[in-house]
């Protein structure tokens, strides 16, 4: 992983322009990780290492955010994301049962 914040901020500026050039909403990079198989993206995205489930999202605008984890939390993220660029496809994976107890709290 890279430690180099100044690169992150680099590639994380060149992907907003790339999205704003095409004319896309956000870019969303879901990793599934561990320390031993890291996904080489994540270091490029946070500058840093990831367990578990990570999606990295990147709107046109420049906002960003992470999302580790889904459950509770993390779909209570997610549906923030959604309130704040309706028009994004935010997409969440795990476990059906965890997805749909999510999704219940949060109606």
């Amino acid at each position: 992983m890279t430690s180099d914040f100044k690169i992150v901020n680099e590639k994380l500026a060149q992907a907003v322009g790339i999205l704003q050039e095409q004319n896309v909403d956000a870019w969303l990079v879901f990793a599934r990780e561990t320390t031993l198989t890291p996904d080489p993206c994540v270091g490029l995205i946070a500058g840093m290492e990831f367990t578990w489930h990570s999606a990295f999202l990147v709107a046109r605008t420049g906002e960003r955010i992470a999302i580790v984890g889904f459950g509770l939390i993390g779909a209570s993220i997610a549906l923030a994301a959604r309130r704040r660029w309706p028009s994004v496809l935010l997409i969440a994976i795990d476990r059906t049962e965890v997805i749909e107890s999510a999704m219940r709290v949060r109606r």
